[in-house]
Parts: C-alpha cells; sequence; structure tokens
C-alpha cells in the first residue's frame, strides 16, 4: 500500500508546471511595482506603538525601505550590464559603461534614470555601505545618513567626514525610484532583447534557462 503511495506521489503533475512569467521582462516588471508599492507602505508606516517597538519614536521603517530602494537601483544597472544598447554614462567627466556586475550597476544613479552626479568612489561607497551591508549583515556605513524627507537630488554628499557625510532621502528616493520604474518598463522591450541577463531564467547551475550551455 505504501508503495502504491509513494507511486502515485511521483507520477502526479507538478501544480507549479504552468508559470504565469513566460519571460523575465514581465517578472521583472512585476516585482519593481511591487518594491515600489512596498516602499510606500513602509515609509507612511510609523513605530509609535511601544509595545511592538523598542524604539517607538514614530520613525518609519527606513531599513526595509533604503534596501529596497537600492535593489531598484541595482536591477534597472543590471540589465544594462554589458548591453548591446551601450548606455553611456557620465562618471567624472568621462563616458562609462556598465561593463561588470557589482558596483558598476550603481553608475546608473548618473544617468538620466536618476539624474545624480556622483564620483566612482561615492558610488562604490553607497553600494558598499548602503545597499551591500543591508543585504549582508542588516546594517549602513558609520557615515551614511537615512532620512525620510522628500528632497532631491536623493543622495547629498557632504564635504565633511563622519555620520552624515552621505545624506539618503527616502521619500525622494522613492519619487526617483518611480520614474526611473516608468522608464525603465517604457523600454523594456529593447533593454531586454539587448542583454543576455533579459533572455532568461537563471538556473541553479547559474546559467541562464534558455542559454544553450545549461546542462540539464
Amino acid at each position: 500500500m505504501h508503495h502504491i503511495l509513494l507511486s502515485q506521489m511521483y507520477t502526479m503533475p507538478n501544480p507549479f508546471s504552468k508559470e504565469r512569467h513566460i519571460t523575465p521582462k514581465s517578472m521583472v516588471l512585476e516585482a519593481l511595482e511591487e518594491h515600489l508599492f512596498t516602499v510606500d507602505w513602509l515609509l507612511r508606516y510609523k513605530k509609535i506603538d511601544p509595545q511592538m517597538w523598542k524604539n517607538a519614536n514614530g520613525g518609519t521603517l527606513g531599513y526595509p525601505a533604503a534596501l529596497i530602494l537600492f535593489t531598484i537601483v541595482d536591477t534597472i544597472g543590471s540589465y544594462y550590464r554589458k548591453s548591446d544598447l551601450k548606455l553611456e554614462i557620465t562618471v567624472e567627466g568621462t563616458k562609462r559603461v556598465i561593463d561588470e556586475d557589482g558596483y558598476k550597476h550603481f553608475f546608473i544613479l548618473n544617468s538620466h534614470y536618476f539624474n545624480l552626479s556622483l564620483s566612482a568612489f561615492e558610488i562604490q561607497n553607497l553600494y558598499n555601505m548602503v545597499r551591500s551591508k543591508l543585504v549582508h549583515n542588516s546594517i549602513i556605513g558609520a557615515e551614511i545618513t537615512l532620512t525620510s524627507l522628500s528632497s532631491i537630488p536623493f543622495v547629498v554628499v557632504q564635504p565633511s567626514s563622519g555620520k552624515g557625510k552621505y545624506e539618503v532621502h527616502l521619500s525622494g528616493f522613492l519619487s526617483c525610484c518611480k520614474h526611473a520604474v516608468n522608464l525603465f518598463s517604457e523600454q523594456a522591450d529593447e533593454i531586454f532583447a539587448a542583454t543576455k541577463l533579459g533572455k532568461g531564467f537563471p538556473r541553479m547551475n547559474g546559467k541562464s534557462s534558455n542559454s544553450g550551455s545549461s546542462k540539464q
């Protein structure tokens, strides 16, 4: 009896075999919409209940908001990596393209998507001290200050060192991310067609699902 039940179990159809997303583009665009919705809620929320929060000071949920906003930046930048579109971005007066992963995805901050004018050193610091530290360690760098302000530009780099050298204004950041996601969505067909990353889903062996080199 046990053998029959196991046999039946292994021949049952996979309930997840019919996916909603046929291409990476549709999944990425839906994820970006969800990111924006989530951040909007996180920045509206106020920590006022002392039974729930040790620091019930009326603040917003800034750390997860920052993490998701920088994920949006990382996402948009990643689909221009080694792209046939060759998007040129001015960094310290030099035209650069996103030719590697990691912090170079954040060159997109200086493009028409986000309209900042950061140096390569400043871009790398934001990637390492906010995005990466939040992802891996749930902490931000000692020189980073997050605010809920709607100020533009949403990143301000002060000439002095120490806490507050890098100000990240989250409500302003959200507004710019909404603009950036709209631009990205409008150009999505062209963007995804121009890069290998946009042509297949990642597999557990690290290859895209349609790369042709994946070992099944």
